[in-house]
């Protein structure tokens, strides 16, 4: 490459050949010209993504996990009330609010250079929605859909589930993002109970081997209804907590009471009813304790 002291040292010494002297500085002038097209493409490239995104995103994939488990929960309504179509409705809604989240999920996680992870949970989002379809198809012609079906549905839904989990985990890996721990706590804390409102609704629903399968694989529900009463006591310690998120978690622990017994005795009796109609207004509360943290 020619420096450009040396060409205009040229330049200076080729006056006597004007022509010589031109052919130089359209030479230079043409090498200043790409270099300055150049330039504001290597810049613009090269500008950091903004955290704010990643933060967003964070967001939206425990929105997705927590609609995941919804989605489950109403399936599991449904086959339990002979397909009673007003929840199949509920999760075909949920199914199209996942979808949405999934776009915004999948493009910020390109632009986060994370495009492995997204192309993992467009796969494992696309296998499951697959199953899915087959499975409401059925249960809306014939009443009821077979355990094995239901199993492989069950296990897609987890396996999503978990790649929705690792790609927070890459995204909050990145030192840069500040999440607020208390928000974070209350939204993990909005995904458990929705998980154990799903499990719930899947044993009242569930045969023999769906029942042996969920108990052999996976933690209790009473085992999980001990942990959320432990978080949800961690959380109300925050020195961090407002009157209006102690109003808040108060009414969460109030509602929690009327379902508590539900949760332990989950083998003796099932009141499907009671639980969904409750957790549905914990679910909320928490969230709400998840944005009043983040604006404080």
């Amino acid at each position: 490459m020619v420096k450009p002291t040396c060409i205009f040292f040229k330049l200076r010494h080729s006056t006597r050949n004007d022509h010589s002297y031109r052919e130089i500085t359209s030479t230079v002038l043409s090498l200043l010209t790409l270099f300055a097209l150049f330039l504001p493409i290597q810049v613009h490239s090269a500008q950091p993504y903004s955290t704010h995104q990643e933060i967003e995103l964070t967001r939206a994939i425990i929105n997705s996990r927590i609609l995941l488990e919804k989605l489950m929960m109403n399936y599991h309504l449904s086959t339990a009330q002979q397909a009673n179509p007003k929840y199949q409705s509920n999760a075909r809604l949920a199914a199209e609010q996942i979808e949405a989240e999934l776009k915004g999920i999948n493009s910020t996680l390109r632009n986060v250079k994370l495009s492995s992870e997204s192309h993992k949970i467009g796969q494992s989002w696309s296998d499951f929605k697959t199953i899915l379809k087959t499975n409401l198809t059925e249960l809306e012609s014939t009443g009821y859909a077979e355990l094995q079906v239901v199993d492989n549905m069950v296990a897609r839904a987890r396996f999503f589930d978990n790649t929705l989990q690792f790609a927070y985990n890459r995204v909050k890996g990145n030192a840069q993002i500040n999440i607020n721990q208390n928000a974070e706590a209350a939204r993990s804390l909005s995904r458990l109970l929705q998980h154990i409102a799903n499990k719930y609704a899947e044993r009242a629903a569930s045969v023999t081997g769906t029942a042996a399968r969920a108990q052999g694989e996976e933690t209790a529900i009473d085992e999980l209804a001990e942990q959320f009463i432990q978080q949800l006591k961690t959380l109300k310690k925050s020195t961090a907590n407002t009157h209006e998120v102690k109003e808040k978690l108060r009414q969460v622990e109030m509602k929690w009471k009327y379902i508590e017994k539900s949760l332990q005795n989950y083998t003796e009796n099932s009141i499907s009813f009671l639980v969904t109609y409750y957790s549905h207004d914990m679910v909320d509360l928490l969230l709400g304790v998840a944005s009043i943290y983040e604006r404080s």
